[in-house]
């Protein structure tokens, strides 16, 4: 079984504003509530960001842009570092890897 080289949390210490449902193994789902923030640390390249209900806000390092996902846009993060997703309005997302 391969190692994760991420690993994902809250934006704040112990936010009731962020729910992760890891019972899809390596697929995790969050659901957020709007100004809520989710954080991706490590290496976190290769995974697609499915935005499933709402609007997000999300980051990466050496990257100028922020990226905006509404229902049904993906985004596959590409740079390794910290990443973070802010949640515009009440949000669903799914964190999809893919095997290798």
């Amino acid at each position: 079984m391969k190692q994760r080289k991420y690993r994902i949390r809250s934006g704040t210490q112990s936010s009731p504003s962020v729910l992760i449902d890891t019972a899809a193994g390596d697929n995790p789902a969050a659901k957020m509530r709007s100004g809520a923030m989710l954080l991706i640390d490590g290496d976190g390249r290769g995974i697609t960001v499915l935005c499933t209900k709402g609007t997000s806000c999300l980051t990466q390092p050496s990257d100028p842009e922020d990226h905006i996902l509404r229902s049904g846009e993906t985004f596959v993060i590409d740079k390794k570092g910290l990443v973070a997703i802010t949640a515009l309005t009440n949000l669903h997302l799914n964190l999809l890897t893919t095997p290798s």
